[in-house]
């Protein structure tokens, strides 16, 4: 029997017409791809910017979409934060389809949470997401203990991030030191210490504590506030709605010069208290 018709031949010729057929090749291919998998593979790829925006989140309790929006185009390159709105004298902000994108990245990472709470949503990080970014504070609970009585928590939360993005454009340059930090700093001192809504290193070396007051207290707390003022503060600077800035300035002047720091009164940056 001649070798063009043996058994053998043939046997091989099929093997070979086997293997092009094309569902054989679409499974080499798929088993190939699965062995070549990066061993990352089904992670989410963190960037420099992704920890810096969790930080600052963090720092600041929990932020409302709306100020995520402008966070992270102060985080982005410059190109991605030009938007109408810089022309129009607001903020840049990236565009919410973007930032739905970010938190859903980060949701799906775990390293974020969001919850809608009266009207707005807002951002806090995770446990794993406070670890990522460094910070050791416990993971907030979207309002808890910071509301009070009041109910004006969030309002107030929200207030302090305008703020402190009129105050440090520049989010990563470490110049802001947070309500938390301030906290964490006199915890179990036993310190009778006023804990300030953030401070501000300044240029020159010196510290400037932040209060954000949106409503009035009564005058006659304000001495006991300032009586017990942060000792590492060289300044204290006031931001109140503007037409309280007369009023606050006052009450503030009335006080006793030794028992405090220079008091500074400024208006609330457009926008913010809103």
């Amino acid at each position: 029997m001649s070798a063009a018709t043996s058994p053998r031949h043939d046997e091989l010729v099929a093997r070979v017409l086997r293997l092009y057929r094309p569902e054989v090749i679409r499974e080499a291919a798929r088993r190939l791809e699965t062995r070549a998998r990066r061993w990352d593979a089904g992670s989410a790829a963190v960037t420099e910017r992704d920890v810096t925006a969790l930080g600052f989140i963090g720092e600041q309790y929990g932020v409302r979409t709306d100020a995520l929006a402008v966070l992270l185009a102060r985080l982005s390159p410059a190109p991605a934060r030009l938007s109408p709105e810089a022309d129009a004298g607001r903020p840049a902000r990236l565009s919410d389809r973007r930032v739905r994108g970010w938190v859903e990245r980060m949701e799906t990472a775990g390293y974020l949470t969001r919850r809608r709470v009266l009207g707005h949503t807002w951002t806090t990080p995770t446990a794993a997401g406070m670890a990522l970014a460094g910070l050791t504070f416990e993971r907030w609970k979207f309002g808890g203990a910071r509301d009070g009585e009041e109910g004006w928590g969030l309002e107030h939360v929200h207030a302090i991030t305008g703020v402190r993005f009129h105050l440090q454009p520049d989010p990563a340059n470490g110049a802001w030191i947070s309500e938390r930090a301030i906290r964490r700093k006199w915890e179990g001192t036993g310190a009778r210490v006023r804990r300030a809504d953030g401070a501000l290193h300044l240029s020159d070396g010196r510290v400037a504590g932040v209060e954000v007051e949106l409503h009035r207290k009564k005058a006659d707390r304000y001495d006991g506030i300032v009586r017990d003022v942060d000792p590492d503060f060289d300044e204290v600077w006031w931001f109140t709605p503007a037409g309280d800035v007369s009023w606050l300035t006052d009450v503030l002047g009335q006080l006793p010069t030794q028992l405090r720091p220079v008091h500074r009164v400024r208006a609330l940056p457009e926008g913010v208290g809103r």
